[in-house]
């Protein structure tokens, strides 16, 4: 796991018109706690929190938040919660808490599928049906990502949580019976098209019947 740095400042000054003025400056306010940590007022840059956010790989993933003007502190921290505009979708406050770096954590992280499957080779639909999964695991053994080799799955396969291989640095969470990904007959598809069609007409029919006796009456 590579090192995801963040530089901070204290926030000396708190409110709604302080939060303003940090926002027109390119800053985002944000709350620090956690473990050992008292709740810290701090503001880091946009720019540099939306590198993080923006990239699914290092959203879920350890940062090592330097605060320098706070006797050059260093926390090892996650992203608990992000508050972001409504109508720009730009953050607009962040919370950071602090990790026991003993203590084992649960956290989601991305799942990437390499390979081609025989399955779609052959005319079978791929079906993604996770795009993270849980893992338990100390903070600095969080995994970027979890890659998954669905090269041999052929039409009606499919990968389920129980068939990953354990790992040394963390476990999975979650049932085992879930499905990652599969490969289903192209009928199935067809046959979900027509099911959708089928109601839509139904739909339709019972409206023009209610209009019907509307008009009547």
């Amino acid at each position: 796991m590579s090192d995801i740095k963040l530089e901070a400042v204290v926030r000396e000054t708190r409110g709604k018109g302080a939060a303003r003025s940090l926002r027109r400056k390119g800053m985002v306010p944000g709350v620090l706690y956690g473990f050992k940590t008292d709740n810290l007022a701090v503001a880091v840059r946009q720019s540099d929190l939306l590198k993080i956010l923006h990239d699914p790989k290092k959203r879920r993933m350890v940062v090592e938040l330097e605060i320098k003007d706070n006797g050059a502190t260093s926390k090892k921290v996650i992203i608990k919660d992000v508050q972001n505009d409504i109508l720009k979708h730009l953050p607009i406050h962040v919370d950071f808490y602090a990790l026991d770096e003993t203590k084992k954590m649960r956290v989601e992280v991305p799942v990437t599928l390499t390979g081609e499957p025989v399955g779609v080779k052959n005319g079978g639909i791929l079906r993604h049906h996770l795009d993270e999964i849980e893992v338990k695991c100390l903070p600095h053994d969080i995994p970027e990502e979890v890659t998954v080799d669905i090269s041999d799955l052929d039409i009606g396969d499919a990968i389920f949580l129980k068939d990953l291989k354990a790992q040394v640095k963390y476990e999975f969470v979650g049932d085992p019976n879930q499905i990652i990904v599969s490969v289903e007959h192209p009928a199935a598809e067809v046959e979900e098209v027509s099911v959708e069609v089928e109601e839509g007409l139904e739909e339709a029919g019972e409206e023009g019947a209610e209009e019907e006796e509307q008009s009547e009456e």
